[in-house]
């Protein structure tokens, strides 16, 4: 699902409205949320101290970290590092896709319409293993976080 509009040349024209929408439909935090009843804030609340998590009004009983001190923790875990590289490996990968019809063309394929049509085949394969992986993924027990 792109998170933009384009025009038939394919140039952005706009953002997508849902950024904002998101912006007034997910709570700041679980304690101040109206939409959710007392049991359910409660436990919310109680699941982030059991993922310590820093609640407003509960004491954890551990000291405040500084600004300084969170940066250094946070460059010193390894699943910081690990994201990093893993997201910037997936946008180096997300930007080929912005050449494939050109790549396509470079093949003998000279009309628009043809090189698009040469490269959808790819796209509905990238579909069917994801729906199959999710699917696959709900069969196996254990894998849900708790």
């Amino acid at each position: 699902m792109a998170d933009y509009i384009t025009n038939e040349k394919g140039n952005f024209v706009c953002p997508d409205s849902s950024q904002t929408t998101r912006l007034f439909l997910l709570p700041d935090f679980p304690d101040n949320c109206q939409w959710l009843n007392a049991d359910e804030r409660a436990m919310a609340v109680a699941r982030l101290v059991r993922a310590s998590v820093r609640v407003r009004g509960i004491d954890s009983g551990r000291p405040r970290l500084g600004k300084l001190r969170s940066l250094v923790l946070a460059l010193s875990d390894w699943r910081v590092w690990g994201l990093t590289l893993a997201s910037a490996m997936l946008g180096c990968a997300m930007v080929l896709s912005y050449f494939y019809p050109a790549f396509v063309s470079q093949m003998g394929y000279t009309s628009t319409v043809e090189s698009q049509y040469m490269i959808a085949p790819m796209w509905a394969a990238a579909f069917v293993c994801a729906l199959l992986s999710g699917f696959g993924g709900d069969r196996v027990p254990g894998n849900a976080p708790s």
